[in-house]
């Protein structure tokens, strides 16, 4: 049986992993999360995303 730090029993480990990588790819996919679920629930959490600063090109040697 799974087992935190404290010792407690996780319930239901399986069901816990396959909730919590849905709401991960959620926010991995740059939306807000909605979620209950048996073990994890997520409300309105979001990764801020910035805008890709230009890439640098090389001077040209002389």
């Amino acid at each position: 049986m799974a087992r935190n730090r404290t010792g407690i029993p996780f319930r239901r480990p399986l069901a816990r992993v396959r909730e919590t990588v849905e709401t991960v790819r959620t926010i991995l996919a740059g939306e807000r999360t909605d979620f209950d679920g048996r073990t994890p629930s997520s409300h309105g959490h979001r990764l801020p995303m910035r805008e890709p600063e230009p890439a640098l090109r090389p001077t040209p040697a002389r």
